[in-house]
């Protein structure tokens, strides 16, 4: 199907109206990746590193249930720089590890904070296939865990289909290795890739995460092709998610029409621009008042 977002930055990398986003590949060239990367590098204990958190809501109720973590780059030269621009870049050169410690512990601190003002709410974090491939990866979020002192169950990993579905074996590792920590873990951007029924059932997983693009369809347009197929794949993930048991958390939710066509599919959760842009961490704590806030500490989280 054919990507509905290509022609802006990926949700990932969402808030492109709250800031001026930088393209690498554009304004640099190839030239230019040397310097970026030695910028990169500096970046990580600099404090130009910081995260945004989009809201993520359980759709009947809208009451908050979570929030994604997502890392921006304030580069002292070129604005803020979308993660998609370097984020490659952190993998090609293997800073994403230091940089990938730096935003669960952030997000994991971030976490705790809540907590402490009566707000215990869950926080994903995204991550990369270098990341999950690499041995030491389990031991950082244990770290992680034990410095914020949080409940593991605060904590969900997501982690693309693609690169589940690259090596399943070795994601089945890792993932009951993480697992056995008490975190949860999210199959992020489903339904493009190329996880099978029989590897979702083996894989230790929590939470599917629609892809945007599906969600993007649904406003395709009265009785399209297009729509009928993503309406198709979406009921499909909803029945799948129920069979299993897994939590289903539609991503990229910008329009009314596609909100009321999740709901009427009882979609569970949503996130989106429709409801709530990523911000820092004070817009967390404004969608709730104190009283709001009391009630979620005993509420599940995602």
């Amino acid at each position: 199907m054919p990507d509905n977002n290509a022609h802006r930055p990926n949700a990932k990398g969402a808030g492109k109206d709250l800031y001026k986003l930088f393209d690498a590949s554009i304004a640099i060239g190839v030239e230019g990746r040397p310097e970026l990367e030695r910028d990169l590098s500096a970046a990580v204990g600099s404090g130009e590193l910081f995260l945004l958190y989009q809201p993520i809501f359980e759709l009947p109720s809208r009451k908050l249930a979570g929030a994604e973590a997502l890392i921006r780059w304030r580069h002292p030269q070129r604005d803020v720089v979308s993660p998609d621009d370097f984020i490659p870049l952190a993998e090609e050169s293997g800073l994403i590890v230091p940089i990938g410690r730096w935003v669960l512990d952030e997000a994991c601190r971030q976490a705790a904070a809540w907590a402490a003002d009566g707000l215990e709410l869950g926080v994903s974090v995204n991550v990369s296939a270098y990341q999950l491939g690499r041995r030491d990866f389990v031991e950082d979020v244990r770290r992680a865990l034990e410095e914020s002192a949080i409940r593991p169950s605060l904590l969900t990993l997501e982690i693309t289909e693609t690169t589940l579905a690259r090596n399943v074996l070795a994601a089945c590792k890792q993932l009951e290795a993480l697992r056995t920590l008490g975190v949860r873990v999210a199959i992020d951007d489903f339904g493009t890739g190329d996880a099978s029924l029989s590897s979702l059932q083996r894989l230790p997983v929590h939470i599917l995460k629609i892809d945007m693009s599906l969600v993007a369809a649904l406003n395709s347009g009265a009785w399209s092709r297009e729509l009928l197929r993503a309406s198709e794949l979406l009921e499909a993930i909803l029945g799948v998610g129920r069979a299993l048991s897994l939590a289903v958390i539609a991503e990229g939710i910008e329009e009314e029409s596609q909100l009321a066509s999740l709901e009427a599919m009882a979609c569970e959760m949503g996130q989106g621009f429709l409801m709530a842009k990523p911000g820092p961490p004070n817009v967390i704590k404004s969608l709730l008042g104190p009283r709001a806030a009391r009630r979620a500490a005993g509420s599940p989280t995602v």
